[in-house]
């Protein structure tokens, strides 16, 4: 098990991503998501080469391999709650969305 780190830029697991999706209005509860399909930081438990995103046009959440291109922002944790990133990064597999929010550190 990892620590998550205060101020430390990563990708959001899959149950952060949830949480930020309206259901009732369709949409997140923070602006700057396109109607495409974001990363999490989660793998899919039954197969390690896969991992969970989200499809930002109705909430939906989906598993697949980590060698599919998908967006990506990053998150961070901060004392008074979670900080997204402003900027959305396109067409990234999931080690790349992953190096890419390490990197802002």
């Amino acid at each position: 098990m990892s620590l998550i780190k205060i101020d430390e830029w990563r990708l959001p697991t899959i149950d952060e991503m949830s949480s930020n999706f309206n259901r009732e209005l369709g949409k997140s509860k923070i602006g700057g998501f396109s109607a495409d399909f974001y990363w999490s930081s989660t793998t899919y438990s039954f197969h390690k080469q896969n991992a969970w995103y989200m499809f930002f046009y109705n909430g939906s959440i989906y598993y697949g391999e980590k060698d599919r291109t998908n967006c990506a922002r990053c998150v961070r944790d901060k004392s008074y709650g979670l900080e997204w990133s402003d900027v959305t990064h396109e067409n990234l597999t999931w080690e790349q969305a992953t190096k890419l929010c390490k990197e802002l550190n």
